[in-house]
Order: C-alpha cells, then structure tokens, then sequence
C-alpha cells in the first residue's frame, strides 16, 4: 500500500476506540517519513479567477507552466473535431460523435492529496492538464499528454468532507487569510509548524472529517475537525470559526473555475460541475468494519446544489440521495421550478465494499437510488471491479469461470505465497485492520463487491416486482477514472506511469516497494487506472452529461479503443458495412437502453459489437501494437430467482489481433459453458461487451527496467519466482466495458 493511501485509509477508518492507538502510531510512522519534505515553496505560477493564494508547498516537485486563460477553438481529442459548437450530428440526427473524460479526479484542493504532496496542481493546473497544455514534473518524469491522449472533457471531484478545514488553514486569498488560517489548529497541522510539522497527527485526521466515535452499537458517528465546534478562543486547539462559510466559499471557487474552462464558445473542452461524496462510515451490524462507500456527484449545468452535500452533515448514501432530491431532479429527469439542478451519483471503485454498494433499502430510497446512480466506475488505480472468479483455478465455463474476470485486481496476500480461504477465495491483507489480524479475507477480494454482482442482484431484485411500477434499483451504465490525486486528469500512459498519489509513490522505487505494514507486494495492488467515453451530440458540458444519464457511455483500462454495441432484430450483415448512423436509424437499442421485444414471438435478438484500436497505438504487429484481440459478450439473466452469467467470446482471426473487429452475436453463438444465447420476452436480462487488446506491457516493465541492478520488489513476483515481463505480471491485455442493455419485461 502507497503512504497517500495508507494516510487517507487510516484516516477514514480510525472509528473504534480501541484502535486509536494503534492507528495513529501508524499514521505518525507514515508521516515522519515525509517531515523532512516541509519549508519548500510553490514554484507555480498561476493567475486564478479565484484568486486563491496556498501555504507553502509541502513537498511537491511539480512544475507548470499555465497560460491563465483557456485554450479555446482546439480540438480537444475526440474522434472527430468540430467546428465552433457543430458536429455531424447537426446533418444527420443518427450521428454521434465519440468524446473522452475523466468522472473522478483529486487536486491539490483535495487535503489527502494536499497531505500526499500535490499542493500546487489545482483545478486550475488539472483543466489546463487535461487539454495537454502543461505539464507536471513528479518522481523525475514529466507528464503531459499529447493530441493522442489529451481529454475533451473532465469532471473534477475533489473531496468535499475536506473543504471547510481545506480552505480555513491552507488558503490565504489576496494575502488575507482567514479568520483561522494562524489558528493554532492550523498552524500545529501543517508544515514547518511549532509541533513538527507532518508529524502531529491530531490536525490531519480531524482535518480528514472521517469518523472518530461510535455511538451506540455499530453506529458510525461523523465529527466536524474541532476547529468548527467551539466559541473562538486562539489559545487552544479547539476554535469555532464559519466552517460553513469555508465550504461553501471554495466549493463557489471550485466552481468558477470548472465555468472558466467550460468552452461554451468553441466546444474545444468541456467541465462539469463535481465532488466527491466520501463517506466510509457504513458498517454492517455486528461485523465492526467500515466499507468504501464513495460517490462522486455531478451535476449537468452550473446550477448546483448550493453546497456540496458531504458524509459529515449526510452520514449515510440514503441521506445524500434524499438531500439530493430536494434540491436537484436525477439523471436525464428535466429540472423544475423548485429544483433547478439535474444531477447523478457514481459509485466508485466498489471492490472495496464487500457488496455494500448494492445494499437495498425501503421501497422510497430504492427509488432515489434507480433515479440518480445511473453509473458506475468499473476501473481505477485501486483495481477494476468487473467480476471476481470464486475460484482461482479452473476453465472458461465451469462453475461459472470467466479466465478474463481477473484483470489488475487490488489484492494482496499477506505473505509471499497465494493462500486461500476455505470457500477458495485469495487470503488477503485486510486495510483497515493490517497488522492486527491475519487470516481474513480482504474486501477487495469479496466478489460480493464486483461490478457483475450488482448488476446481477438489481435483475433479480426487479424480477421480485409486480405490477406496472417496476423498476431496477441498479441499472448502471459503466465509467472508468483514474482517482488521481496529482491533479493529472486522464493520464494512464503505462509507459510513463509516476503514480497517483503525491510525492508517496512518485518513484519507480515506492511504487514497487513492498509494503512496510503487512509485506504485500505492490506490483499487484495499483495500475495507472482508467478513462470514460461517452457517445454525444456536441463537445458540450450539457451533451455529455445528458449522454452519461442515458448510460451511453464505457469506461476503458487507459487507452482509446472505439467501441460500439448495439442490438438489433434484423438479419443484416451489420459487420459487412459498419455503419453506427445507420444502425440507430434502423431503430438499433444502443448501450445503456432497453430492448423493447419485437412482436415477433419468432425472432431473437441478436447484438453488434465494433471495436477499432487506440490509434494512438501505430504497430501492426508486435508486443505494442495494441490490436483488438477478443469481443467478448456478456449476459446476465435471472433463472430460479438467482442470476446467473454466460460468457461468450470470439477472438481474432489472427494471433496478432487486428485494428479493427466486428461480430454479430446471435441465439447461435455457444457460450463458454456450452449454453447459447438464451432468450425469452418475459425473463430480466442484460447483455455488455468487452472488448480485449492483444498483450502489451504494463507500467511494472518500465519500472522494473528502471530498477535493475538495484535491490527491489522487482527481483521476485508476488509467488516468489524470478520476475519474468512474460507472466501476468509483466504484461496485461487493455480493455474496454460497455454500458448494458437491459431486457426489463
């Protein structure tokens, strides 16, 4: 585990009393590694519309070079480029236009990442990032995208919790600091404090906003940082100041500064209006343990709601959505008089849930949840969440076994040997309890938590319903993101790979480092994460919103791969002459909707998946070349009340893969467990696609070639074999996921 992620884990874990002990000398080891990077100063210069000064730089060795205002009239790297606000949807209504984003990223104004280093990437560096307009310097490489990588659009999601204390003790607007900025509180926390700086422990998880008391039973109880809960009195610790005002002042900052690079002019970029919902604090009763239960929170215009609704004042998901609702109206839902902001919630990385995410509620909150979760993110640095196998040896087929379930999976065992459970499962390092208890399953490796899991559960959950007001409580369209917290929206280029997290893991050293904690070795635990792709009508703020909330979108392990699915009843080649206009205007269901059964009783459905390579990517052949290797489709059905997958795959006609793959999927095709396409009108279903490049190196390559000669985590694999480039952990086949399409009779 990187120190950012032990920093923000711990902190938002420390709940029981009987820990505390233990988890703030963890805390204070971590920290006291990096004391020494305290007194530096900003080397950024950046004319902010917000006009926001920083403290000093806590250890960050970024560097940006920013033009203060934003490029406009650029092509901001879509497949097709437009002209002013036009596109070829405006002469052919069919048409869409494939544009790439980021739903998840952390600045600088994130205070986990502040903690981790980066303290002087802002939303301001990040927009400017991801339009391949600077760069940043971190761990010795520098990071800047190019016309091939850069991104049309981005959502920052910065963690709410963090925003009272974020701007009290760190900002200093115009050389005027706040009324608490030289509070003791602050300056105690902080670098070059009179208290050591990094090392005081008590200001950085206060400052977290994570939950340190429990209340009767299992009951989490979320604090405010003690700064916000007492009458002002500046020779304590303790001091109330307007934490309410501090929010809501940068949340209106952060705002601004999404409008100021919204191209609305050109199109060339488009932002949207985010944050990050970053509650940890739901536990199942009985169990003790707390479960990632992140949401980030977009909106599709400015209007928003007034503050960002954080875990402290909403302690649980239910709460958020109901507080939602009575301001904004959910997903593609038109806005109101009395509710004038459209917005969604993305469960993010739900691997490390233990299933928590898919948890059911009273019919009302159900509801809400089917109303404003219209996605969910499938990938990011700390592992995809498609599925995870049961058992780890077996064949494609049986008992369920899908050989491409398993891809940059965050599990770590507790020793050098892959160790299993009784039930067959990985024996994990568990996060929140590390080094106090052995033997446990870790949540990322409770398939509980995957992706196909919900999607399963929210099938039988609808199948439950009768009447007319059916609804699925889980129908999730599929993103992917990075959760950077370097402020570097989109950069998941393996081969220039400096980690996510601040100064902790900007080396090739820490980021191949066996964990110091429990001994898990990292070349298994983060990947450089993911980006999301949306078909729209325009590189506009409002049209790729509205193309999320209709699930139109996919999310992939990095790279560009052009996909399209969609089903049809027909019997057309559609794969002879791909044409995506045409398939629409044929009346095609594309990714994200639901097929409607054809009145034929006869007829089947049948689905198109087109996928063409990253052209970034210009071998043909070759380690690198980045072909499409396999389709694969997937689908979930409910049979005796319990859902249940098939797997179907076809690979490319040649070894090598090719630039460009097409297939038809029809009531023919034979799964990998011998069963064919099934199908009946009346029984809830969905179907996706995945869509897999030919092998290609990971970051791990580079890093361990970095390394060589030198004593590191690279000389041996989580087995305990000599590193080899060849096995799974050298090389690794990107890929895309789409959005379903749903069977909802």
């Amino acid at each position: 585990m990187t120190h950012a992620r032990l920093l923000f884990h711990v902190s938002v874990h420390a709940r029981e009393k009987s820990m505390r002990t233990v988890l703030s000398q963890r805390v204070l080891i971590v920290l006291a590694t990096t004391a020494t990077l305290s007194g530096c100063t900003s080397n950024s210069a950046v004319n902010n519309d917000a006009d926001a000064k920083v403290r000093p730089d806590a250890g960050s060795d970024a560097t940006s070079a920013i033009d203060a205002s934003p490029d406009v009239g650029v092509d901001g790297g879509g497949d097709a480029a437009t002209s002013g606000c036009t596109s070829a949807y405006d002469t052919n209504s069919n048409a869409r236009e494939l544009y790439w984003g980021t739903l998840h990223e952390h600045t600088a104004w994130s205070l986990d990442a502040y903690f981790a280093g980066t303290t002087t990437f802002t939303p301001e560096e990040a927009y400017q990032f991801a339009q391949g307009k600077t760069s940043r310097s971190l761990g010795g490489k520098t990071l800047q995208h190019t016309s091939a990588t850069k991104l049309d659009w981005v959502a920052i999601t910065d963690h709410s919790e963090f925003f009272e204390t974020q701007y009290a003790c760190i900002f200093n607007d115009d050389q005027k600091p706040t009324s608490a900025y030289n509070s003791k509180y602050c300056t105690e926390g902080l670098p070059g404090g009179p208290s050591g700086g990094y090392q005081k422990v008590g200001f950085y998880r206060q400052a977290q906003l994570a939950p340190t008391e429990r209340g009767s039973g299992d009951e989490a109880v979320p604090n405010h940082a003690a700064l916000c809960k007492e009458s002002p009195n500046e020779s304590t610790v303790n001091g109330a100041y307007d934490c309410e005002g501090f929010q809501k002042t940068l949340w209106e900052k952060a705002k601004t500064l999404a409008d100021k690079y919204n191209d609305t002019q050109n199109c060339s970029f488009a932002t949207l209006q985010a944050y990050e919902y970053s509650s940890n604090a739901e536990v199942i009763p009985g169990k003790n343990k707390i479960y990632n239960m992140h949401r980030n929170v977009i909106f599709r215009s400015s209007e928003t709601t007034s503050t960002p609704l954080d875990f402290i004042s909403y302690p649980t998901v239910d709460q958020m959505w109901s507080a939602l609702d009575a301001e904004c109206v959910a997903g593609s839902e038109s806005a109101t008089s009395s509710k004038k902001c459209n917005a969604i919630s993305i469960p993010h990385n739900p691997n490390d849930s233990a299933g928590n995410k898919w948890n059911m509620s009273s019919d009302s909150v159900n509801k809400l949840r089917s109303r404003f979760e219209t996605l969910v993110e499938i990938h990011q640095h700390k592992g995809s969440s498609e599925c995870l196998n049961s058992q780890k040896d077996g064949k494609d087929g049986e008992n369920g076994y899908d050989s491409w379930c398993e891809f940059e999976l965050a599990t770590t065992t507790t020793g050098a040997t892959d160790a299993k459970n009784a039930a067959g499962d990985p024996i994990c390092y568990d996060e929140v309890d590390a080094g106090t208890r052995t033997g446990d399953p870790c949540r990322k490796a409770d398939k509980a938590g995957y992706v196909r899991e919900g999607l399963g559960k929210g099938l039988v959950e609808y199948s439950k319903q009768t009447g007319n007001a059916k609804y699925n409580p889980l129908k999730l369209g599929i993103t992917a993101s990075t959760d950077s917290h370097n402020g570097t929206p989109g950069y998941t280029i393996e081969e220039n790979w400096a980690g996510h997290t601040g100064i902790t893991d900007s080396t090739a050293a820490g980021r191949t480092a066996v964990s110091t904690v429990a001994g898990p070795n990292t070349l298994r635990l983060n990947n450089p994460g993911g980006i999301t792709a949306v078909w729209a009508k325009h590189r506009k703020r409002e049209d790729i919103y509205d193309a999320l909330a209709a699930r139109e979108a996919y999310g992939t392990s990095g790279t560009k791969i052009a996909v399209y699915f969609f089903q049809v009843w027909d019997d057309k080649d559609w794969c002879g002459a791909f044409d995506a206009a045409a398939l629409r205007a044929s009346g095609a269901v594309p990714m994200g909707s639901n097929l409607v059964p054809s009145t034929d009783a006869t007829k089947k459905p049948r689905f198109v998946v087109y996928a063409k390579k990253d052209a970034r990517f210009t071998a043909t052949s070759g380690d690198e070349s980045h072909n499409i290797y396999e389709l694969d489709l997937v689908q979930t059905l409910v049979e005796n009340g319990a859902a249940v997958d098939h797997v179907f795959k076809v690979k490319s006609s040649t070894s090598g893969g090719e630039s460009t793959m097409c297939k038809v999927f029809s009531a023919t095709d034979v799964a990998t467990d011998g069963k064919t396409l099934a199908y009946t009108s009346t029984t809830p279903s969905l179907w996706y696609a995945r869509v897999l490049e030919t092998a290609s190196f990971s970051w791990r390559k580079y890093d361990c070639d970095a390394l060589k000669g030198t004593a590191n985590a690279c000389a041996t694999d989580i087995t305990g074999t000599n590193y080899d480039y060849n096995t799974a952990l050298g090389k690794i086949n990107e890929r895309a996921w789409t959005s379903p399409i749903w069977l909802l009779p």
